[in-house]
């Protein structure tokens, strides 16, 4: 049994926006270690998870976000920021990534949801 079928056990019950929440919440605890710039990530009340990943060209970083648009609408947004642009002395004042690339998740189940999400970061980083 996977990861994600063992979480989604514990969590069985749930409405969906808390399912998809609890989880993405226990894949940053795991994964939030690699990211360099975890300041820089989109954040806000619709962002559910963001992790970081590699921009189009060396030159850059990315991020990729599982948000929700609407009531069980979901996108997977992939930003990125040139390093160039990151104020080393005051980190908060950096201009926010660019949103490049957005997918909708046409999905109504957490593991479908998150499934799509983590084939589009494994796109994203190459494997």
């Amino acid at each position: 049994m996977g990861i994600l079928q063992e979480l989604l056990k514990e969590i069985k019950g749930e409405e969906l926006t808390q399912q998809v929440r609890v989880i993405c919440d226990k894949i940053y605890e795991e994964e939030k270690h690699k990211m360099q710039y975890p300041q820089l990530a989109p954040k806000g009340p619709r962002i559910f998870l963001t992790l970081e990943v590699p921009g189009r060209h060396e030159k850059e970083i990315g991020f990729v976000s599982l948000e929700r648009e609407d009531n069980e609408v979901y996108v997977v947004r992939y930003s990125t920021l040139e390093k160039y642009r990151i104020d080393k002395e005051n980190i908060e004042d950096t201009v926010p990534p660019r949103i490049r690339k957005v997918w909708i998740i046409d999905e109504n189940k957490a593991e479908k949801i998150l499934t799509k999400f983590a084939k589009t970061v494994k796109m994203l980083i190459g494997e």
